[in-house]
């Protein structure tokens, strides 16, 4: 079998004994100075590990199996939910509350009900002026309503379909029928302006 040449056979029989000893000035090839390491071993169990760019130096590195085993407390996540207090206070009227919860922030339905109508907006249709009193009042009076200005802003209404009974301001009466997109206009207005105004009061 015929010898394998190297490229220091190639430079020795081209120049000579005058081409130094790269061997030596190189040192050993990677695949013996990554022998000669000391393997990396598990903190905890000894077991010989893989060594990659970024491991632990040897003391500190541990196992996959040991890390699963007893989790550092870095990485340990508290599952427990938030600690709620066992008793606290209505919303509303700042009366007694036992256990409370996200869904739970009244102390009865009564309370939840006018909370929400404070804020304007949900609670029951006859609470909100809304029942059976007003539909029937409003199939009542349109059909002479047709054809009359409306009182928001004064345009002639001819269409039944697109017309509301407009409530009061404090909702005891009815300022009569109005323009539906004159209406919903005009309740946004009004409700915005009491928002910006207890945005104010809670800032002062």
């Amino acid at each position: 079998m015929r010898k394998r040449t190297t490229y220091l056979d190639h430079l020795r029989f081209r120049y000579g004994a005058g081409v130094p000893d790269l061997a030596a000035v190189l040192g050993p090839p990677s695949s013996v100075r990554r022998s000669a390491r000391p393997p990396l071993l598990c903190a905890d169990c000894g077991k010989r590990m893989h060594r990659v760019r970024g491991s632990l130096p040897q003391g500190s590195a541990r196992c996959h199996p040991c890390r699963r085993a007893e989790p550092s407390p870095s990485t340990i996540r508290d599952r427990r939910g938030p600690v709620r207090p066992l008793v606290t206070h209505c919303r509303r009227c700042d009366g007694l509350l036992p256990a409370p919860s996200r869904s739970r922030r009244y102390c009865s339905p009564d309370c939840a009900r006018r909370a929400r109508n404070d804020r304007g907006w949900g609670g029951r249709p006859t609470v909100r002026g809304y029942g059976t009193e007003h539909r029937r009042l409003r199939a009542a009076t349109i059909g002479g309503a047709v054809g009359s200005p409306c009182v928001l802003c004064g345009e002639v209404m001819d269409d039944p379909a697109r017309m509301h009974l407009d409530h009061t301001e404090d909702r005891s009466g009815y300022r009569g029928f109005a323009h539906d997109s004159c209406n919903v206009r005009d309740g946004a207005r009004r409700g915005g302006a009491a928002f910006r105004a207890r945005k104010l009061a809670t800032r002062a």
